[in-house]
């Protein structure tokens, strides 16, 4: 073995620059594997970067719209905040209903202000419900809906029941004799207990 080992040193003097040549070979593609795959991760780092980049980008170009629309979603809280029925004020809910009735000319019958159900736990509002009865013509009936959609406090029609009344409102000489109404609505109203 050890005769092996002298010639082989004896080759390596005679052949130097060969053997010069193949240790940088061996040594400089070993240096190639290792940059291969350090460059395959360094690109894939580049792409995630870039779109990390793009997002941001989109981002700051939409923060305008953003600002915006917190604005306008801060401004209707703050509007249901300002507008929303508190259940235990019974006489500021039934005003409530009354306040359409001059405008629009029907006649509430009655208005009942009924018992919620319980809050469910995380939200802040709940849905007051009231039955109304009330009577007129049908543009007043329909007056005064209208009147309830587009009123301050957020409302929902859950039922009604429309009928004929036998009697008549007070009609002028001359002028036909309208159509009475009568009209059971129940009604929910956006609340806070």
């Amino acid at each position: 073995m050890a005769r092996q080992f002298t010639q082989f040193l004896e080759a390596v003097r005679n052949n130097l620059l060969v053997t010069i040549s193949m240790v940088c070979l061996v040594v400089f593609g070993a240096a190639g594997f290792y940059l291969h795959g350090f460059q395959d991760e360094l690109t894939s780092d580049l792409r995630e970067a870039e779109k990390q980049g793009t997002n941001i980008i989109a981002a700051i170009a939409g923060q305008a719209r953003l600002s915006a629309a917190i604005q306008s979603a801060t401004g209707a809280v703050a509007h249901l905040d300002a507008n929303v029925a508190v259940e235990n004020d019974l006489a500021a809910n039934l005003a409530y209903f009354y306040q359409f009735e001059t405008g629009t000319g029907v006649r509430l019958v009655s208005v009942n202000q009924l018992s919620s159900p319980p809050l469910v736990a995380g939200n802040r509002y709940s849905a007051l419900p009231f039955t109304l009865q009330l009577t007129g013509s049908y543009p007043q009936v329909l007056n005064y809906l209208r009147a309830l959609e587009h009123g301050p406090r957020v409302s929902r029609i859950r039922s009604f029941n429309l009928s004929r009344e036998g009697a008549t409102l007070d009609a002028q000489p001359g002028k036909p004799i309208p159509e009475v109404l009568s009209i059971d609505l129940t009604i929910e109203l956006l609340s806070i207990p």
